[in-house]
């Protein structure tokens, strides 16, 4: 009995561990984009504001995806409501996103 549930825990760690990363990896490439837009787009050069805004919104991301792992392993939801949840969460994923990138920005001071 014990060997299942110790197989049990490591497929729910990994599980999580496949969520972070898939979260903290579209995370990670919006914040990259978007750096390199606010790059082209205006004569910003590169500093200590670009890694800060990709390190805290790389993070939150990380923070999302497992979030998402362990919510929707404790909920076992089918149908409408299965989907009314993604739409919920992937909104509120990036709201998330938008409120660390503007945390990072006004931290180094290029949010007014």
């Amino acid at each position: 009995m014990t060997n299942q549930k110790q197989f049990t825990q490591n497929t729910s760690q990994k599980t999580m561990l496949k969520y972070a990363l898939k979260g903290g990896s579209l995370a990670l490439m919006l914040s990259v984009s978007f750096i390199l837009f606010l790059i082209l787009a205006s004569e910003t050069k590169f500093g200590f504001w670009a890694i800060l805004s990709a390190v805290s919104v790389t993070f939150t991301g990380f923070c999302g995806g497992a979030i998402y792992s362990l919510i929707n392993n404790f909920m076992q939801l089918y149908g409408w409501k299965k989907t009314a949840f993604n739409v919920l969460f992937a909104v509120l994923f990036c709201v998330s996103l938008w409120l660390s990138l503007i945390l990072a920005l006004a931290a180094t001071g290029l949010w007014d």
